[in-house]
């Protein structure tokens, strides 16, 4: 799988400087190489059996081909009999990031856990509660200031003792952003759970795995990675 970093650095007009990392697939040990430095983060947990089937129709329809890896990867996928035979390909393929979320330490105090089931169901509310944990004051009312349109959290210093300077950012003003983000406006106009599987933005539900997994793909998805659907809570048992 890909891992996109994207970084900013967001200068105030005092000149202190915050850094931001929005990761696509973060490995554990750049977070662990963040302990030297106060920092406060959020982590979204996704289905393992949805990513694999998220990424077999991104892979071979939608996902920018920016490397000739990519396009080797499309052009195998796209090579495969039946879908079946392409969920097999891409579990394979997806083995590195599933790695990296089995040893993915989720007890850590400065990251706030949600699940994609939680996001999608109520994003008003899960994005409020991640902001406030990350030091963002986010009232109903309000207006909003200029750093915190870039999410940035300046900590200021006199002397020896650190000053937090809460920013804001209003619900309504959250509330206006995630609907300009939202999947009905990234499809023009489809609902959740109207499936395209040549967009980008394929159906924005969870749980779709159970649509695709035949019993030849959960029996090799249970062998490989049953423990870590029970880690996650996904399931109680190899029973599903």
């Amino acid at each position: 799988m890909d891992v996109h970093v994207k970084f900013a650095d967001v200068r105030s007009h005092t000149g202190v400087a915050t850094n931001f990392y929005f990761i696509d697939h973060p490995r554990p040990e750049w977070i662990r190489n963040l302990q030297r430095v106060p920092y406060r983060g959020f982590h979204i947990i996704r289905d393992p059996r949805d990513i694999i089937v998220s990424g077999y129709f991104s892979h071979l329809y939608s996902h920018p081909l920016q490397t000739d890896e990519y396009k080797q990867w499309r052009v195998a996928l796209a090579a495969a009999p039946s879908i079946e035979e392409g969920l097999l390909l891409e579990l394979n393929h997806a083995e590195d990031n599933l790695s990296r979320i089995a040893s993915w330490r989720y007890d850590n105090p400065n990251v706030y856990e949600t699940r994609f089931e939680n996001l999608i169901a109520d994003p008003h509310r899960i994005f409020v509660e991640a902001f406030r944990f990350m030091g963002l004051k986010v009232p109903r009312f309000g207006l909003p200031t200029l750093a915190s349109r870039f999410l940035e959290h300046r900590i200021l210093s006199r002397g020896k003792k650190p000053i937090s300077r809460r920013l804001c950012l209003p619900q309504m003003a959250l509330a206006r952003i995630l609907k300009r983000h939202s999947f009905i406006r990234n499809t023009n106009g489809r609902k959740q759970g109207q499936e395209n599987v040549t967009h980008h933005y394929r159906k924005g539900v969870a749980g779709d795995w159970r649509n695709y997994f035949t019993p030849r793909v959960t029996k090799e998805f249970k062998q490989r990675y049953g423990d870590l659907l029970i880690e996650l809570g996904y399931e109680s048992s190899h029973d599903w």
